[in-house]
């Protein structure tokens, strides 16, 4: 398992620490939900040594047994387009891609701040509010809200911080750092749509990348989708494996 891929399940086991989400060990996979259907709910950490011809219809009647509706990210290399019949047959279809993405170097340019931004550390209820307004508007749908509570609560975790740009006050980009075994990931990296295309998530993630491998931070890692490849890759990132996310139809 490479940083990429531990990072984010990591990331999941410190969401786990939230009050209202649990986190279930299963012998071939892990189950992160929370209540009222709320995000997230998640399977992940799939036992690779396991046959795919197991796994996936265990997981399937897991689901069926207990109704859930989790969404279930696997890496590209174990379960792909070559197991589309299996996967079929077990009533799984895919519905995203992620590129996992990582860095070992900060920007090499200079960072021009212009005059009516600025850039803070996210911690306050008011400002981790916004942050969770834009990530409800960005990543998620009206069906799958996403709770204030858990920036609310992360936001005293060692291994977490939230940081945001400010244009005249106003919240415009913001992401999450997440720190483990001297690997930071991002997530959550949004800007609000009548902001986009205007260089404010690019300012955001090298200021961030620089402050990061100041203090001794080795790599840096993210997961990409179709629409936000492009940005990281410009910046600097480079593309180390694929996830797919399926769900149970």
């Amino acid at each position: 398992m490479d940083n990429i891929e531990k990072n984010l399940y990591d990331f999941y086991r410190v969401l786990a620490e939230v009050k209202n989400i649990s986190l279930v060990k299963k012998e071939d996979f892990e189950l992160i939900q929370a209540k009222n259907n709320l995000w997230p709910q998640l399977i992940f950490n799939l036992n690779q040594q396991k046959n795919q011809n197991e796994i996936i219809p265990e997981i399937s009647r897991y689901l069926a047994d207990y109704k859930l509706s989790p969404s279930i990210v696997a890496p590209d290399e174990y379960i792909s387009k070559n197991h589309s019949e299996l996967l079929k047959a077990s009533s799984l279809i895919p519905v995203k891609v992620l590129m996992g993405m990582n860095t070992s170097k900060g920007s090499k340019e200079n960072i021009k701040m212009p005059a009516d931004c600025e850039i803070c550390e996210l911690k306050n209820k008011t400002q981790l509010s916004d942050f969770s307004m834009l990530i409800q508007r960005e990543f998620f749908s009206s069906k799958k809200d996403f709770g204030e509570e858990i920036l609310l609560e992360l936001k005293d975790s060692e291994e977490v911080t939230m940081t945001g740009l400010y244009k005249d006050s106003t919240l415009v980009s913001s992401m999450l750092v997440f720190i483990k075994d001297n690997i930071a990931g991002l997530y959550f990296i949004g800007t609000k749509k009548e902001n986009q295309k205007k260089g404010y998530a690019s300012l955001l993630i090298r200021s961030g990348l620089n402050q990061l491998f100041k203090t001794g931070i080795k790599e840096v890692v993210l997961h990409a989708n179709h629409n936000s490849f492009a940005l990281y890759q410009k910046i600097g990132f480079e593309v180390q494996n694929k996830f797919i996310v399926y769900k149970k139809v």
